[in-house]
């Protein structure tokens, strides 16, 4: 958790450097489990120019902002009556030069306990993003 920080930190510039190399004929998507809280984002100097958050893209929804969230989601227990909520996961953003891909929308899944053994499938929420891509 807080112990890896400044490896978060590291690792999410190298994607964000390799997004920003790759050939402007095409559009780069980079999305996952990245453990990264806002304010680390924010030491790092934020999104740079030229990538986007998919979530911030398309409407910053609140029902889809807390990827980790322990309100929510009992698969995990924390030692404290506060519950975290945490948007831990993120999709970002670099389109080609012409524009190719619009996101039209971003959705958490994985929201349901399965039925047989009464957990969520994680502890974080899946991601969805539906993209309008022209060709």
């Amino acid at each position: 958790m807080a112990a890896l920080s400044e490896l978060r930190r590291i690792q999410l510039g190298s994607c964000f450097r390799r997004m920003k190399r790759e050939s402007a004929n095409y559009t780069v998507i980079f999305g996952g489990d990245m453990n990264l809280r806002d304010w680390e984002l924010s030491e790092m100097g934020g999104i740079p120019e030229g990538i986007s958050d998919v979530w911030e893209m398309t409407g910053s929804r609140l029902n889809c902002e807390f990827t980790w969230d322990l309100l929510l989601n009992t698969n995990k227990k924390f030692d404290s009556d506060h519950k975290p909520r945490l948007r831990f996961d993120r999709i970002y953003l670099r389109n080609s030069d012409p524009k190719s891909v619009s996101p039209m929308y971003f959705e958490l899944v994985g929201l349901e306990k399965l039925r047989v053994y009464e957990v969520f499938p994680s502890d974080h929420f899946g991601l969805l993003t539906h993209f309008d891509i022209r060709c």
